[in-house]
């Protein structure tokens, strides 16, 4: 399909809508319409206009006037452009989206917003009527934003959270996109990268003595990739100078990274939660995707972690994976019912550009129709085992526009995912390619995010810390 929009700033908006509903492949923009075929025209001007040309014969034709007084704070003009376009694909095409004119990662953050503004049911009317999501999706985001606010409500004022990166990983998955190293191949390397984010952290406490600690979440990459010696000397330091952290999460995703002793390190260095991520139990799909895995190795550790009595454990499933069917994930569940994790996170895989998946050009179709039933199998299994959804997040090239879901035991979300998702409190990013944002007045948030080549990060540290010195150097109005 032939697009020209006259207004080249909601390019990015209406491409982003469109590509979900029928795949950027199909998408063309064009810089007139002297060709009238197969071809919708935007014109944004005091009015909308929104036609459609098939064979030189106009196919859809409507014209909304006087948009200022349709749009406002909350519904903004670019929201009413996406909300008549999904309207023509609804009617030409009987192509419609679950979630509306949201297009970007955090749709609970809207609906965050629109409560506070204008109630809980003034917010769903306007998801519903306004935004056009499907009922399904404003319930799960408008619940969502409620539990959320059990604990946005508590953060005290000026809070951070740590994120520190680990970047090593035994093997890279095919699916992954992160930036990250294989340890055999550079574990020289893990010295001066530990001494390197020590530094970060040391050259900024002193500025982060005025803001409250709330989380730490150690992430990557795989942190437990670090040896014993290498990890109880990292956690040693954190914790002699970031103490009373309301929660400590450190990622162990693979099972071929730890042992008994590494998991009771963990423990006595005060760490609340772990993830343990088997993405999938289907062995033919592990192999498939590049995943060295052992499941029953994976499911010894998760008891000895039981055992340990972390105070909350995840686990984290990719739904969508290559030649995965819903009976495929219904075993996996059935393992995760009788494990019983305190977190479930579930994701939609996401194709992203530097994956191997990307680069294989594999055929997805029957991954990308089997999505929807999947999440709700997902969904149906949450409810029926004690697992409310908590925290929600969209990605861009996500099979099937849907979406990732967070679920969690009552008590047990984590609050780390909570308000770094929502963008709720100050996020300090430390080591190879951590993103920091920095919380200002009138809702203006700063972000900045270290090098993502080793090399750059490790040559170019001090430069990076005088960025985020300044940024932290703003106060709160």
């Amino acid at each position: 399909m032939k697009i020209y929009l006259n207004d080249l700033n909601y390019k990015y908006e209406v491409f982003e809508l469109i590509r979900s509903l029928i795949g950027k492949e199909n998408i063309e923009f064009v810089d007139d319409y002297k060709s009238l075929d197969d071809i919708l025209i935007i014109k944004i001007h005091e009015d909308l206009e929104v036609k459609y040309y098939l064979n030189k014969e106009i196919k859809y034709n409507k014209k909304i006037t006087n948009t200022k007084i349709l749009v406002d704070e909350y519904f903004k003009e670019k929201m009413l452009i996406k909300a008549e376009v999904l309207k023509f694909f609804k009617e030409e095409f009987n192509i419609s989206s679950d979630w509306g004119v949201l297009t970007g990662i955090r749709p609970v953050k809207v609906a965050h917003s629109l409560i506070n503004q204008f109630g809980i049911e003034g917010a769903r009317k306007i998801l519903r009527d306004k935004m056009l999501l499907k009922e399904n999706k404003v319930n799960l985001i408008t619940s969502i934003s409620t539990i959320q606010d059990n604990y946005i409500n508590r953060l005290k004022k000026n809070s951070y959270s740590l994120y520190i990166n680990i970047p090593f990983c035994p093997t890279r998955c095919d699916y992954c996109s992160f930036s990250t190293l294989k340890i055999e191949k550079h574990k020289n390397l893990v010295p001066i990268y530990i001494e390197t984010i020590i530094h970060e952290l040391n050259s900024l406490k002193k500025y982060l003595s005025g803001y409250n600690l709330s989380t730490i979440y150690i992430g990557g990459g795989t942190p437990t990739t670090l040896n014993e010696d290498s990890l109880k000397y990292l956690l040693t330091y954190i914790n002699e100078n970031f103490e009373n952290a309301t929660e400590f999460t450190v990622e162990a995703g693979r099972e071929d990274t730890l042992s008994y002793e590494k998991l009771r390190l963990l423990k006595e260095q005060k760490i609340s939660r772990i993830s343990l991520n088997p993405q999938t139990f289907k062995s033919d799909t592990l192999n498939l995707i590049g995943r060295k895995q052992n499941n029953e190795e994976l499911i010894k550790r998760y008891y000895e972690a039981k055992e340990l009595k972390f105070s909350s454990i995840n686990m984290d499933l990719i739904i969508g994976l290559p030649r995965e069917n819903l009976t495929d994930l219904e075993n996996t569940l059935k393992i995760v019912k009788d494990l019983s994790p305190e977190n479930l996170t579930i994701h939609t895989l996401a194709v992203k550009k530097g994956s191997k998946i990307s680069e294989r050009s594999l055929n997805l179709e029957d991954e990308k129709n089997n999505v929807l039933n999947m999440m709700d199998m997902v969904v149906d299994f949450a409810s029926q085992n004690d697992f409310i959804p908590y925290y929600l997040y969209r990605q861009k090239q996500i099979l099937g526009n849907m979406e990732n879901i967070g679920f969690s035991k009552q008590g047990k979300e984590c609050i780390y995912n909570i308000t770094m998702m929502e963008e709720a409190e100050n996020i300090i990013g430390i080591g190879m390619g951590a993103s920091s944002k920095f919380i200002k007045g009138n809702n203006m948030i700063l972000n900045h995010r270290n090098y993502m080549n080793m090399k750059d990060y490790l040559e170019n540290i001090d430069n990076l810390l005088l960025k985020k010195i300044e940024l932290l150097g703003e106060k709160y109005d």
